[in-house]
């Protein structure tokens, strides 16, 4: 019966990760290891394949997680670099038991949705550069699909993000702003402040007053967000505004 589950786990078109609980790697099937590195990484830390140290801290709070926690209830999203080329995960991890009913690891099952989230766009220099088109959010325990160009804006919240649409509709998004920004500048978005990203196509107005700077979104609603001064001089210049 394993050999035979085996066998159906090898020729699935999503990827599929056994981890201990000692985060070594001890299973991936075929599409995992094309995916991900082209080979197997058995007994290697899963928490390696991330470089930023807040996604290596992210690891390891889901394992915590999952230690006291059912399962990680939502799926996770993950913009990812491998081979030179980027990619955007969908992620389902499941926790897995010993024969004691001792936590045991975790099943991670992956699905690629770059070719549905994912493009590529080329600078003055034919540098290319990937962006996303549709960026994957939660809504009420739901994934959803969300055009970047209904985002109005997208606060940061540490190592996730809320997303608000031109409804004034709050999505989370487990991907960091910092991120988001990458590969939304080349969709019009633009860092107004350490905490807030805006999507400019809805800019009306810029405001300065008793010292502080802001910026009106409006849509079929009006935001105010935050303008740091630094980021003002940078907004007045892709505006052309002098």
């Amino acid at each position: 019966m394993i050999k035979n589950i085996e066998s159906i786990i090898s020729i699935l078109p999503t990827g599929v990760v056994v981890v201990d609980a000692d985060k070594k790697i001890k299973y991936m099937n075929p599409y995992a290891r094309d995916a991900l590195i082209g080979s197997a990484a058995f007994d290697e830390n899963i928490v390696d394949f991330h470089q930023a140290d807040y996604e290596k801290e992210k690891i390891e709070e889901y394992f915590s997680t999952l230690k006291t926690r059912r399962n990680v209830e939502l799926p996770i999203v993950k913009i990812f670099d491998f081979k030179d080329k980027q990619s955007l995960f969908i992620v389902k991890l499941t926790k897995v038991f010993d024969s004691k009913g001792e936590f045991g690891g975790i099943i991670a099952i992956f699905y690629d949705m770059s070719q549905l989230t994912l493009s590529k766009v080329y600078d003055d220099k034919q540098k290319p550069h990937t962006v996303i088109n549709k960026l994957p959010v939660i809504l009420n325990n739901k994934m959803v699909f969300l055009d970047t160009d209904e985002i109005m804006y997208i606060k940061s919240l540490g190592s996730s993000s809320i997303v608000y649409d031109i409804e004034g509709v709050k999505y989370f998004s487990n991907i960091k702003i910092s991120e988001l920004e990458e590969n939304l500048q080349n969709k019009g978005f633009f860092r107004s402040h350490k905490s807030y990203l805006a999507n400019l196509s809805f800019l009306r107005e810029m405001i300065s007053e008793e010292g502080e700077c802001k910026i009106l979104l409006k849509a079929r609603k009006t935001f105010y967000i935050p303008l740091s001064r630094r980021n003002k001089a940078k907004l007045k210049d892709i505006m052309s505004v002098r």
